[in-house]
């Protein structure tokens, strides 16, 4: 494993870099000139002036995030001349320390795919309420129509069936009119009614 580190009193500032087709979003930051007394590197020299860091799985922005509040407060200015962070020589240390980028963007990945599932379920469920709704008001029609025509006697199948939806839904003593009158009442107590049974497919 091989770890390239950059003090952060090399860095003028970062910026933010967008995706494009086929590019990854991606971290620019501005370096000083370096000093002649610097530690070997893997190149000599460069004509650039600047690094990109790409990032595979969203990282980036809780990268930037954290990387702007350490270059704002400017921690190790604080630090004594001549203290250094110590290093640990542990394999499995530095490891540890080389993954923590990519743990982090394993977990932002990890909730992003949690909030799309959720979102698809709560769809899914929304399409079956509605599916259910669309079958019953065909059945509401079908009985509503042979009351006001006054043609054929409503069969204990349909009444049934029409009882069965309901129970689906979660309706156990249906909002009528027959029980809350025909005013502002029975306005009232469908709409909660009505919120109540949608109130969790949403959710």
């Amino acid at each position: 494993e091989c770890c390239i580190a950059i003090p952060l009193s090399q860095i003028v500032f970062i910026e933010e870099q967008a995706a494009g087709i086929g590019k990854s979003a991606k971290i620019v930051v501005h370096l000083h000139p370096a000093s002649s007394n610097k530690e070997p590197g893997p190149f000599q020299s460069s004509k650039y002036s600047y690094i990109k860091l790409s990032f595979k799985e969203h990282g980036q922005i809780e990268f930037y995030r954290r990387m702007s509040e350490e270059i704002t407060q400017r921690r190790w200015e604080s630090m004594p001349t001549g203290q250094t962070i110590p290093v640990n020589r542990d394999p499995q240390a530095g490891r540890i320390r080389a993954v923590g980028i990519v743990g982090i963007e394993r977990k932002l990945e990890e909730k992003r795919k949690e909030t799309d599932k959720n979102i698809s379920e709560a769809f899914e469920d929304l399409s079956k309420l509605m599916e259910k709704a669309k079958e019953m008001v065909e059945l509401s029609k079908s009985i509503a129509n042979k009351i006001k025509e006054k043609q054929g006697d409503i069969t204990e199948d349909e009444t049934i069936r029409f009882k069965s939806y309901l129970l689906s839904m979660g309706i156990a003593n249906p909002v009528t009119r027959e029980t809350y009158g025909s005013g502002t009442h029975y306005h009232m107590q469908l709409a909660k009614q009505l919120a109540g049974i949608l109130q969790t497919p949403l959710e």
